[in-house]
């Protein structure tokens, strides 16, 4: 990783590189690990990338459960967010990125016809499920708006935010590339009017621009 950051800021401009930790990974799954790696790795160019999908089913999520939250949900959410505003330099956060998570009613087993052996309920979800933040009409659940709140908000941060979604829906082959990302803008609208209420609106300083990032599965 030291190469590879180093490699990266011979370029003109410098590439920095945000790093992601995936909630089903191996070797880094939880921010804090990836963090460590981070710190490691001690190069300015090498940061975090922080998806709120991936903190939501690590440590509140669970679409096997009926209820479909982990236990003590609530507290690790909070514990978590609350050690990453201390803990991470803001200088190592790159990159955020939001989407939700389609809530699985019944919920997921190794019977539902989605799941693949030996692979992490996870990552079928979100190979699957993952719509746009807030699209409780497609059964998103997740809590985005904490989470957000507490990188964005909280943090200071004023960088890259977009929206990386995976939603089975947009492989249809008539859901065009333009109608998806205006699927997508639409939702700024949510987005905003759900920081005004948390005051988080304010406290951006009235910034409303939102990235979206698609990626369209065919």
């Amino acid at each position: 990783m030291r190469a590879l950051a180093d490699l990266a800021s011979a370029t003109k401009p410098t590439v920095s590189i945000a790093y992601e930790a995936l909630s089903w990974g191996t070797n880094h799954s939880t921010w804090e690990s990836a963090l460590d790696l981070v710190n490691s790795v001690n190069r300015p160019n090498f940061g975090l990338c922080m998806d709120t999908f991936h903190e939501a089913t690590k440590i509140w999520g669970d679409p096997s459960s009926p209820s479909g939250k982990q236990m003590y949900a609530e507290e690790r959410l909070r514990d978590s967010l609350r050690r990453f505003v201390r803990d991470c330099p803001l200088e190592k956060l790159f990159y955020v990125q939001l989407s939700d998570g389609e809530r699985f009613d019944p919920p997921y087993s190794v019977t539902h016809p989605w799941a693949v052996p030996g692979e992490a309920k996870e990552f079928t979800w979100s190979r699957h499920a993952r719509p746009f933040p807030f699209e409780s009409e497609f059964g998103g659940y997740l809590p985005i708006g904490e989470i957000a709140r507490a990188w964005i908000v909280e943090m200071g941060f004023k960088g890259w935010v977009s929206m990386e979604v995976f939603d089975r829906r947009l492989r249809d082959g008539s859901v065009s590339v333009e109608t998806a990302a205006r699927r997508g803008l639409s939702l700024g609208g949510r987005f905003r009017l759900r920081w005004r209420r948390s005051r988080g609106f304010e406290l951006l300083g009235g910034r409303e621009e939102l990235v979206v990032n698609l990626l369209i599965l065919r």
